[in-house]
């Protein structure tokens, strides 16, 4: 007489292959995890960057990027606080509700934004250029996965991935 089900062994078996993926496979998925959220918030600032330079160029008017925890002022002194584009038409340098153009949340943690100057305000001149360059590292929690902003004060900007930054 055959009897249906599993044998102990065989359920023993079938968990230990499911301990072994688990074990193997979380600490893969939370460093893809990882890895695409520092890409994509690159990615969401160097187009922060871009969309200033641009508005810059067509309104003729200086357009600034700072770091911004309501999005309303110039209130932070981390970029990872989140930041605001305004067009300073008032040529005051500070933003005021007419002047708003867009403001970005707070990263997710354990996101880090970081200037390596330790700027927190980015004016791009009406012609869309800067008095000089900046380099912005997005940093993960480890060593291994950031983001590098280079804007050079042409006023283009590129994204790319590092190994790694001692900026982190």
């Amino acid at each position: 007489m055959q009897s249906s089900g599993f044998s102990l062994i065989e359920l023993l078996l079938a968990l230990f292959l499911v301990a072994t993926i688990v074990v193997f496979g979380i600490p893969t998925l939370y460093g893809f995890v990882e890895s695409t959220r520092v890409r994509t918030q690159t990615r969401e600032f160097a187009t922060s960057v871009s969309l200033a330079r641009s508005l810059a160029i067509t309104t003729a008017t200086p357009v600034i990027i700072c770091a911004s925890r309501d999005g309303t002022e110039c209130n932070s002194k981390s970029w990872s606080d989140g930041w605001l584009i305004y067009a300073d038409t008032d040529k005051n340098e500070q933003p005021s509700k007419q002047e708003l153009v867009n403001f970005h949340q707070a990263l997710p943690s354990p996101l880090s934004l970081v200037e390596s100057k330790k700027s927190i305000k980015i004016t791009f001149s009406f012609d869309g250029t800067l008095t000089t360059n900046f380099t912005f590292f997005l940093c993960g929690s480890s060593d291994k996965r950031a983001g590098k902003i280079s804007i050079l004060a042409t006023g283009r900007s590129r994204a790319s991935q590092v190994a790694g930054s001692s900026a982190c």
